[in-house]
Formats: C-alpha cells, structure tokens, sequence
C-alpha cells in the first residue's frame, strides 16, 4: 500500500471508528472512496483485510495529529505572512438531549411571553376584540 492510500484509509477508520471489514468493503466498493488513492472507475485493484489490518492498524490518531501539524506548519510557510492569520470555520449543529418536561416548559413560556406581547401591542393601538390580560 501506498502511503497516501495508508493516510485515506487510516482517517477513515479513526473517523468513522469502523472495523477492518467494514473498511475493506468501503476501500474495494466505494467509487468515490476509491478515486482518493488514484483508483479510476476500470481499476480492478482490491484490498485485502490481511493488508488492511497490517498497514493501518500502525496508523494511530497521534500520527494523525502530528500529520495535521505538518500540514499546518508547511500552510504557514506558504503564505509567509507576518500578521496573524484570520480564517473561518464551519461546524454542525449536535443532536442534544432534552429531558421531558423542559420542553414543554420552553414551549409553555414561549407561549406566554407572545401572548403577553401581544396584549402589549393591543393596548398600544388600541386593537379591538382583546380580553383583559390576567398577570
């Protein structure tokens, strides 16, 4: 194995915390995961999960890391710039786990504070058809 192949497959696996099976699937089945290590469309090359396990299982997320400083140091390098770097980022939005009842407090508030603005704005100009606000 290549060792840029090596690199894609180790992410991958440290990534997606999958199993060498999985991972001979994705390498061998794939055809946008393939077209990383340079396999075209026709390419009939094949990896074995002995190979797999023997290349990758040495890939390790410290090696990872020291790789994404490698890339960082030698970025810096390329652009030469004496003040400090200014970049943008983007991130994903977690799936968080709200208990029962909180929920339906948010939603309870959430109602009472629009009801309470909208009698606000009623009194305020004088809207016709609002009851009295009981607080």
């Amino acid at each position: 194995m290549s060792l840029w192949s090596i690199l894609v497959f180790g992410t991958l696996r440290l990534v997606t915390n999958c199993d060498y099976d999985r991972l001979q699937e994705l390498a061998n089945e794939h055809g946008t995961l393939r077209k990383m290590p340079g396999h075209g469309p026709y390419c009939t090359h094949s990896y074995h999960i002995q190979t797999l396990q023997d290349n990758i299982s040495l890939f390790t997320p410290e090696i990872l890391d020291h790789v994404n400083l490698l890339v960082v140091v030698a970025g810096h390098e390329l652009v030469k710039k004496d003040e400090p770097l200014c970049c943008r980022a983007d991130s994903f939005v977690g799936k968080t786990d709200i208990h029962f009842p909180t929920d339906i407090s948010l939603l309870s508030d959430a109602c009472r504070k629009t009801v309470e603005f909208a009698a606000v704005l009623a009194q305020q100009y004088r809207l016709t058809g609002w009851q009295q606000l009981s607080t």
